[in-house]
């Protein structure tokens, strides 16, 4: 038997205390082919990530899948090990960053060039993309106010308005 002092200094780090790790929700079992859980499904992990954690008591959005610059161009995914990504411009679904290089070389870079387009237009009006109120700061190029707007940015696939119709006015004057 190992006193207690020989695991804490194994366990932690030199014997000193971590933050506390963020709660994850684990699924006990995978769905089976038909949809549901039973006794025959295989064990396996589904980890629920937050779009939006708490660390030193501020508000923080997760990284994701993408790299912070890809944000300004892709919708990614809250969970880091996946590789998809969603223009924003043209909706294409890329599974790999193979594919998101091949997409802007196929494009001839038209939707980073449109997307720039309409951060320029966007940013005149000062509104927030996402929910419309008045705001002085930008994100990726985007008027941005608050870090659940932030989150919705960096993840939804749910088309805003604001986007719509930047996107119907860049398009006219192409």
């Amino acid at each position: 038997m190992l006193p207690d002092w020989v695991i804490r200094h194994v366990a932690h780090a030199y014997g000193a205390r971590m933050p506390k790790r963020p709660a994850k929700f684990v699924q006990r079992y995978q769905p089976m082919a038909g949809g549901c859980y039973g006794v025959f499904a295989l064990p396996g992990a589904y980890v629920e990530v937050q779009e939006i954690t708490t660390i030193n008591n501020k508000r923080r959005v997760v990284q994701g899948n993408l790299t912070n610059e890809e944000y300004e161009f892709y919708i990614g995914t809250k969970y880091q090990d996946s590789d998809t990504a969603t223009c924003r411009f043209c909706n294409s679904w890329l599974l790999s960053k193979k594919e998101r290089l091949a997409h802007n070389t196929e494009s001839k870079g038209d939707c980073n060039r449109m997307i720039k387009k309409m951060a320029a237009l966007l940013r005149r009006d000062k509104l927030c993309v996402i929910c419309d109120k008045n705001t002085p700061k930008t994100v990726y190029g985007f008027p941005i106010c608050s870090v659940d707007c932030l989150a919705k940015y960096r993840f939804s696939r749910q088309p805003y308005p604001a986007f719509i119709q930047a996107k119907k006015m860049v398009v006219e004057t192409k």
